[in-house]
């Protein structure tokens, strides 16, 4: 017997029982007296129906997978992907650095408002009020402390990099280490250690302060940097412009500094200026060399020169152009 596919409109749930009984009241009166047993017969019309209905949509097959329903593999590497997720964020979000070992000197310091923890880490705040002081332990390369009335923050804590910010008040760091390896952020500028002994304070204004007593420090403002080496100190305004550096035994006042615009000064100003420079005035002199206009640089080369001599094999005309071999021959006799 041939199955015949049902007609569309004769696909609806209803009506499945009625075609099932009929088929099989076809199949029971068509049989031969040898046929199989009645119970086959049924389910092999049964089969029939089934097949057409799957055919059409109406009955799942079980040898298929549903879409719909998500598998055992699926619901496995759902589970495995979203532990991955969080393990991830517990990785990058919780501290991972060496944390800096925190000694009081006097009062009670907090961190992150807590007294008596005796380690900084990563992310924490430590704050000191009137009258209170703590040192901190950079691990493998020196220690800093912290003043009264401040507030730091451990940014970063690893073998290549040691960073801290120091939103207010006044720290002195003691420092052995390559260059770069200490950062300091302040509200407006950033102190690079270069391998030496420095304080930097962070003033109520906002201005930030850096007095280096051995070595050097590079201070980076919105305009650059600038090299402030031991025996020098440098200001830079709220706003991130670093002033010049000047030497703390200068005749050079702090006001007179910060009106000198380098860019725009005439050349009778200039003269005047560079007549009250002294010989501790060099390293202030080789940072206007490179902010004068050029016609204004010879005029600054040659009182940097009758100072302090010029370095060895470095021509006259190639630190009038600001070559950077002749440049840095300067500083290192300077600094």
């Amino acid at each position: 017997m041939t199955d015949a596919p049902l007609p569309p409109d004769q696909g609806r749930p209803d009506q499945h029982s009625d075609r099932a009984r009929a088929a099989y009241e076809h199949d029971a009166h068509a049989a031969p007296a040898d046929a199989a047993p009645a119970d086959a017969a049924f389910e092999e019309s049964l089969a029939r129906v089934g097949a057409s209905l799957r055919h059409r949509g109406s009955l799942p097959d079980p040898s298929r997978p549903d879409p719909s329903r998500p598998s055992l593999r699926g619901i496995l590497a759902l589970g495995a992907l979203t532990l991955a997720i969080a393990a991830a964020a517990i990785f990058f979000l919780r501290p991972t650095g060496r944390a800096w070992e925190v000694q009081v000197i006097a009062g009670a310091p907090t961190i992150d408002g807590q007294t008596g923890a005796s380690q900084l880490r990563e992310r924490q705040w430590l704050a000191t009020a009137a009258n209170e002081r703590a040192s901190l332990t950079v691990p493998s390369i020196g220690s800093v402390t912290i003043e009264p009335d401040s507030r730091v923050r451990l940014v970063r804590s690893r073998q290549n990099q040691q960073q801290m910010e120091l939103a207010r008040g006044t720290l002195h760091a003691f420092i052995t280490a390559p260059p770069r390896l200490f950062v300091v952020d302040t509200p407006a500028a950033r102190a690079t250690d270069m391998g030496c002994i420095y304080t930097l304070r962070v003033e109520p204004d906002g201005a930030t302060l850096l007095s280096v007593a051995v070595g050097w420090v590079e201070l980076s403002g919105k305009e650059g940097v600038t090299r402030v080496s031991a025996g020098i100190e440098c200001r830079t305004s709220a706003d991130g412009v670093v002033a010049l550096p000047r030497a703390k035994a200068s005749s050079l006042s702090e006001a007179q500094l910060a009106a000198f615009d380098p860019a725009r000064i005439d050349a009778g100003e200039l003269d005047s200026f560079l007549a009250s420079c002294g010989q501790t005035d060099a390293i202030t002199l080789w940072h206007i060399l490179q902010r004068v206009p050029e016609p204004r640089r010879a005029a600054v080369l040659d009182r940097l020169a009758s100072l302090h001599p010029a370095p060895p094999d470095t021509p006259r005309e190639k630190a009038l152009a600001l070559d950077r071999t002749a440049l840095e021959a300067w500083w290192n006799q300077l600094r």
